[in-house]
């Protein structure tokens, strides 16, 4: 059976450079749940539980009419404890989430938080390592979200959150660093796009992150700009660099 054929991978591609890893991760887990057709779709933070066994994963949503963020787990308030995690998406437990506390980390409590207080917590928690997802409004991820339309970001899709950052060279402005897990696929009217003003406008940050315009799914994002396409914000609260030699 060769690697890159329809029968050894479902969505996985072979990386430029012809790393296989992640292949034989995804057929794996493929077995590992039962078939391709258990693997297809599904939620960041299951995917995230399987492949770390940590149980802290967390979905965060905005409440429209208070236009503030809670956070939901799968913590069962009503047994006092975690509930199972099943291996495949599909299987009915899985969807199944509750309000519940924050992570301890980066203040904990059950509060509900505006934009300024998460992204505050963002930072603490990329410092700590925690893996990070966001989540565009449900729709079809083969068009781009209507609220600005050929933006490059799509509905129905998640995306990495790789870097959180505030006051960035001093100026005062806080950015996201995001990728596209397809590898393309980016902002292209962003403030901070490959090619957006605000790469002139602030030759500082420019310079302190080494901008270089390219086509692989990674692009910048200002705060505010963070928030106005991402609905959902995922978090699996374990410190990643355990897993580091």
């Amino acid at each position: 059976m060769l690697c890159g054929t329809p029968l050894c991978r479902l969505g996985c591609e072979l990386s430029k450079d012809g790393e296989l890893w992640a292949c034989y991760l995804e057929k794996a887990v493929a077995v590992h749940c039962g078939g391709w057709d258990q693997i297809d779709g599904g939620q960041c933070t299951h995917a995230w539980a399987l492949l770390t066994g940590c149980k802290f994963q967390y979905t965060i949503r905005m409440d429209r009419s208070s236009g503030k963020y809670s956070c939901y787990g799968k913590f069962n308030p009503n047994e006092n404890k975690w509930d199972p995690h099943g291996n495949s998406p599909h299987d009915g437990t899985n969807s199944w989430i509750w309000q519940m506390d924050w992570p301890a980390v980066g203040g904990g409590g059950d509060d509900k938080l505006d934009e300024e207080q998460l992204f505050e917590r963002m930072c603490k928690w990329d410092d700590n390592n925690f893996i990070l997802g966001a989540g565009t409004k449900a729709g079809s991820d083969f068009k781009d979200t209507n609220r600005n339309f050929f933006n490059g970001i799509v509905d129905g899709h998640a995306y990495s959150v790789l870097t959180v950052l505030n006051d960035v060279a001093g100026t005062d402005v806080d950015l996201v660093k995001m990728r596209n897990p397809h590898g393309r696929g980016e902002i292209t009217t962003g403030k901070f796009d490959d090619d957006g003003p605000g790469w002139a406008e602030y030759p500082q940050i420019a310079a302190e992150l080494q901008h270089l315009a390219a086509d692989d799914g990674i692009f910048w994002l200002t705060k505010q700009e963070f928030f106005r396409y991402f609905e959902t914000l995922f978090v699996c609260a374990k410190d990643m660099s355990e897993f580091l030699a």
